[in-house]
């Protein structure tokens, strides 16, 4: 069994990890209607797919580094964790507004 502190740095290291990978996947993907940031938006529009999965792909690695960072670093377990949710959401939701504006300023 894992100490709390072990299981807080094993979940932000596989966050890590997932936003890692993902970030490098997200620009190589073709656009569907069932992989990737699938929002009304990105859907609607090529050019916004590209821009959107771009967004993720070049943000994925400050993103992954930081939460490696703070899950290796020493702090309390909750905040590690409420770090790693936070950064996920907050990488999904640049690429997610900025891809809105993009394709809004763009129609």
């Amino acid at each position: 069994m894992l100490s709390e502190e072990n299981e807080s740095v094993l979940a932000s290291s596989i966050v890590s990890i997932v936003i890692l990978v993902l970030g490098n996947i997200s620009p190589k993907l073709p656009r569907s209607r069932y992989t990737g940031l699938r929002l009304p938006w990105t859907v609607a529009d090529e050019t916004t797919w590209v821009v959107a999965h771009r967004i993720l792909g070049y943000t994925s690695i400050p993103f992954g580094v930081f939460n490696l960072i703070v899950g290796f670093s020493n702090i309390k377990a909750e905040f590690r964790n409420e770090v790693a949710i936070g950064t996920f959401v907050i990488w999904v939701l640049i690429a997610s507004v900025v891809s809105g504006i993009f394709f809004h300023k763009t129609r």
